[in-house]
């Protein structure tokens, strides 16, 4: 039976998102204007939803996007401001129109208020994203039906250790996938494209929320960029010399995730592993007070208690993950 996606309602919340198209997993059809379109078509949906994208890459058969979802909504006024400088070109959508909460009728207030929670709802905007990109790709490409291999996956992130590594996991996709053997080279993410072109389409979400991640708010992109590629190096240059570079690409995670051998140390090593499964498999990552809050919130408070967790360390701290398969 399908699991409900965990959705951390009152407060805000971070995400790593990630699907694959549908068809064999070993074929890559996603040319360079497919991707860039993929990229602009989040860039405009982030005009009306109120995510903050943090990170992506866009790989030839498969997504990777890191999200801040608000805790808040927007208020009335807000909301219609952006609903319709969003629909302004569009002339079969018809404008909200607020004037007050007494003067509104109450059909108009429904509608308002169905439109702002949507605005800040994850499943909204990868339905959208999701849905718009398969009806223009199978026009350009001369194709009907499902594009998608299933629905999204989404794993849960606290807001510091494990979304600075989660996001240096999504970086690294495509020296994983030995396409470059520096993520500066890929374009179709969010620090390849910087490191080409010197500018970032979600500049503002990525500064913000990698400098809170670690502990340093008042830092600038320049500082951050440095830490975040020297981290990088890190992982890079701990990989196992006896094994050839980045032989271990990523597994596809929509199929069954490899189940753990019996006896098997659940303790991982992020800095010395790219490829911890947990980032991509797991379903709430960070430390274990946070890990066990988000669960029992999900699966109630025993659940959550008597779970047995996957530990992930680096040199100074450990997360914590929540995973389904036990």
């Amino acid at each position: 039976m399908r699991q409900p996606r965990i959705k951390i309602q009152l407060r805000g919340s971070y995400y790593h998102v990630m699907n694959r198209i549908t068809g064999d997993p070993e074929e890559y059809p996603f040319t360079d204007a497919d991707k860039e379109f993929f990229i602009n078509l989040m860039g405009k949906l982030a005009s009306f939803y109120t995510v903050d994208i943090i990170s992506y890459c866009i790989m030839g058969n498969h997504f990777h996007i890191i999200f801040h979802i608000p805790g808040e909504i927007l208020s009335r006024p807000a909301t219609v401001e952006r609903y319709n400088t969003y629909y302004e070109e569009n002339d079969k959508v018809a404008d909200l129109n607020y004037h007050g909460d007494v003067e509104t009728s109450e059909w108009m207030l429904a509608k308002i208020d169905s439109t702002r929670s949507k605005m800040r709802d994850l499943s909204c905007f990868m339905s959208a994203l999701q849905k718009q990109y398969t009806t223009w790709y199978n026009d350009h490409h001369h194709r009907r039906g499902s594009l998608w291999g299933g629905r999204f996956k989404s794993v849960v992130l606290e807001g510091d250790l494990a979304l600075w590594n989660c996001a240096k996991y999504v970086e690294l996709n495509p020296v994983r996938a030995k396409m470059v053997k520096d993520p500066g080279d890929y374009k179709h993410s969010t620090w390849g494209f910087w490191k080409r072109t010197g500018i970032c389409m979600f500049d503002e979400p990525l500064r913000k929320h990698l400098s809170r991640s670690i502990g340093h708010p008042d830092w600038d992109w320049s500082r951050i960029a440095e830490k975040f590629s020297l981290s990088m190096q890190r992982t890079m240059s701990y990989q196992d010399k006896r094994v050839p570079g980045w032989e271990h690409a990523e597994k596809d995670w929509h199929g069954a995730v490899e189940k753990v051998e019996q006896g098997r140390s659940s303790i991982f090593d992020i800095e010395s592993n790219e490829k911890v499964r947990h980032f991509s498999s797991g379903l709430i990552l960070g430390c274990e007070s946070f890990v066990r809050s988000v669960a029992a919130e999900a699966y109630g408070l025993e659940r959550a208690q008597s779970k047995r967790l996957d530990k992930l360390t680096t040199k100074n701290s450990e997360l914590f993950s929540y995973n389904q398969a036990r």
